[in-house]
């Protein structure tokens, strides 16, 4: 059961950008509702660690690693500090990924996943949407 049903305070939809790079991968939270203009509510980026060897698994694992990083702070600081203000429940209510990848080839795919209703992703979820190597 959703507690946000019986809640007074005004939902704020939020949506989650996350920007994966060759070095690093950084993810902001943006409230789109204040008169059109982008608010950003809060943002962190980690950097990958530098490897003398570079082959497919060690960047998965490096990128896998800082993603999961990333995405652990947005949830436990950014999220948590935003609700932490009096009168707004702030919620993401969308994801945008964007993707660049100069290492050894450029190549562009989309991909699209969405939900009539709010999903819980979990981790067969997950597994089912991770990329094989």
């Amino acid at each position: 059961m959703n507690s946000f049903l019986f809640s007074k305070k005004q939902i704020v939809p939020l949506r989650l950008v996350i920007d994966i790079e060759s070095g690093s991968i950084g993810a902001g939270l943006f409230d789109l509702t204040s008169h059109g203009k982008p608010v950003i509510g809060y943002t962190t980026r980690q950097n990958f660690a530098f490897q003398k060897v570079l082959h497919g698994q060690v960047l998965f694992l490096a990128m896998h690693k800082a993603l999961e990083f990333v995405l652990t702070r947005i949830e436990y600081v950014g999220l948590k500090s935003l609700n932490a203000t009096k009168g707004k429940i702030y919620v993401v209510n969308s994801v945008d990924v964007l993707i660049s990848s100069p290492w050894f080839a450029s190549e562009t795919k989309n991909l699209k996943v969405a939900y009539d209703k709010p999903r819980l992703i979990t981790e067969a979820v997950r597994l089912r949407c991770s990329p094989r190597m």
